[in-house]
């Protein structure tokens, strides 16, 4: 991540970090998303619907 120096003279460092945080907090939440419907279509295809029991142990 880089930060334009003119940006961060003027911004206020508090607001910066909390909207930082808040980007890196949803990118990590999209990537477990996608990673979780991957592994799902994976497993789909390789043992099938299993009647359902996809759900057995949760999401």
């Amino acid at each position: 991540i880089s930060i334009n120096e003119d940006f961060y003279k003027e911004a206020d460092r508090e607001e910066l970090e909390e909207l930082l945080a808040v980007a890196i907090n949803k990118a990590i939440e999209q990537a477990e998303n996608l990673n979780q419907a991957e592994m799902a279509a994976m497993t789909k295809n390789m043992f099938g619907d299993l009647g359902g029991l996809q759900n057995l142990f949760g999401k």
